[in-house]
């Protein structure tokens, strides 16, 4: 949420491609996006998306696709109504990694020196998030008693989150 108020990230959102410029906004909003990953390294993509999901810039690669949209419908139309929102967790059989991405609206509530306004949607940031912290949190988890161990579960009830030594037994 603290990058969706840099107000380099919201300039950069607010102003069409042909600004002159732009290209100096797009600069110092990308610092935004820096500063997300040196503030977590648990945060793999940081992504700036336009309000029809299309993206504009992202550090340090590409988000990934996951099906036939870059930013599925419905969770453009969730972060349209003015909220945040968590992605299911997408798994990489590959790499064995999983991870979730979070959006977040940038607004711009205010332009400064104008007559007051309506919030105007500039579009989206989207974090994926590295769940190895959340795993490990949840595998190092020993001091809650004697045969206690922690777990999490997503809003269907599946297990995305299990102790190494519990997984045999669910």
């Amino acid at each position: 949420l603290t990058i969706t108020q840099v107000p380099s990230v919201q300039q950069f959102m607010a102003a069409p491609p042909t600004t002159p410029g732009y290209q100096s906004l797009a600069t110092h909003a990308l610092y935004g996006l820096v500063a997300g990953t040196f503030r977590d390294k648990n945060y793999t993509t940081w992504s700036l998306i336009d309000p029809k999901g299309h993206l504009l810039l992202s550090y340090p690669t590409k988000p990934k696709v996951h099906g036939q949209y870059l930013v599925p419908p419905q969770y453009l139309e969730k972060v349209d109504k003015g909220g945040n929102f968590i992605s299911p967790v997408y798994y990489n059989p590959d790499t064995k990694k999983a991870s979730v991405d979070i959006y977040a609206p940038i607004v711009i509530t205010q332009t400064p020196g104008a007559p007051p306004q309506k919030p105007v949607l500039l579009g989206s940031i989207a974090a994926t998030l590295n769940l190895d912290y959340i795993w490990n949190i949840v595998n190092n988890d020993h001091d809650n008693g004697t045969g206690s161990y922690a777990f999490i579960l997503d809003e269907n009830g599946v297990h995305i989150a299990v102790p190494a030594t519990m997984k045999n037994q669910l």
